[in-house]
């Protein structure tokens, strides 16, 4: 199926079934570009799961499960590439057609500034970050080599993930998945910060206290 094929059928479903299947395909846009940014290893682009928790946290109570299928086997937009009894993944035709189609129903062209950032946090390769500060997070004590490596990733890393987050905000319904990523950068690494030594006085001293802070009355301002 081309790209233009794929366009024309997110178009077409669109227009047939409004703005149930608008709100189904972003959520499922959400979840596989939130699974890319994390660089996580899954059987497909997302799953059924995924969708109504991406659907709850919006608001909207909808069992996608009859337009899935509808989006599946009428218009070839997705396709089921792993299932049992009570899981389901889909993978999209083609991601960035299916994008491409939802701006281009609202006319949307993508800013440079967004395009810059979602490369800028790409680079970053997130989902390695996130992986790291869980393991030292679930370790039951962490060891001098772990403290090291977490001060040299505060020092190095996390001043631009502080930044870019910042940033992100401004365009936060474009970069949902990112932020939401960037926001769990921030809340593991405080969490490993409190396991360390004198707890409140070890996050000075590793010197991201006041961008931690800073960040969260970021959050509190968009609320």
């Amino acid at each position: 199926m081309s790209e233009e094929n794929v366009k024309l059928a997110v178009l077409d479903a669109l227009s047939r079934y409004g703005e149930k299947a608008k709100v189904i395909l972003e959520a499922a846009l959400h979840v596989a570009k939130r699974y890319r940014t994390l660089g996580k290893k899954v059987p497909g682009d997302f799953d059924y799961r995924s969708i109504v928790e991406e659907l709850q946290r919006i608001g909207v109570s909808y069992n996608p499960s009859m337009l899935l299928r509808i989006l599946e086997r009428q218009y070839g937009i997705v396709q089921t590439v792993y299932h049992t009894s009570n899981q389901r993944w889909y993978k999209f035709r083609d991601l960035e057609a299916v994008e491409a189609a939802l701006n281009e129903e609202v006319d949307y062209e993508e800013e440079p500034e967004i395009t810059l950032l979602k490369i800028q946090i790409a680079s970053l390769d997130l989902g390695d970050h996130v992986r790291f500060l869980r393991s030292l997070a679930m370790k039951s004590k962490l060891t001098k080599i772990d403290k090291e490596r977490f001060r040299r990733f505060a020092f190095k890393v996390l001043p631009m993930v502080v930044k870019l987050l910042r940033r992100a905000l401004e365009y936060e319904e474009e970069l949902a998945a990112e932020v939401e990523v960037l926001r769990e950068v921030l809340t593991l690494s405080r969490e490993v910060a409190l396991r360390l030594n004198n707890f409140g006085t070890a996050i000075r001293s590793i010197g991201i206290d006041n961008e931690l802070k800073n960040a969260e009355e970021v959050f509190e301002q968009k609320m």
